[in-house]
């Protein structure tokens, strides 16, 4: 998955560095990822509220594309995060 070498931590979510970059396309690639280790559909209402407001404040100032892979390409299974990507 990804190093837990936290970059930036909210209330309930992290961004982390990963481990396994698309060195081809990205100049920087973190995940955001929730503390806790949970699938999509067993997110509170806190997580998710809190996930709103990431994706439409720090992570649209900060990244230029957000890729959630589709289910069967999660490299996590039964674990939810985003990819944070600046390209080069």
């Amino acid at each position: 998955m990804c190093k837990e070498q936290v970059l930036k931590s909210f209330n309930f979510w992290k961004i982390v560095d990963n481990d396994f970059p698309y060195d081809v396309i990205a100049g920087i690639h973190h995940m955001l990822v929730p503390i806790r280790h949970v699938t999509e559909d067993k997110l509170t209402q806190e997580e998710l509220t809190e996930l709103r407001a990431l994706k439409k404040d720090y992570i649209n100032e900060n990244y230029d594309y957000i890729i959630e892979p589709a289910h069967r390409n999660k490299s996590v299974p039964h674990h939810f995060h985003l990819h944070l990507i600046i390209p080069k």
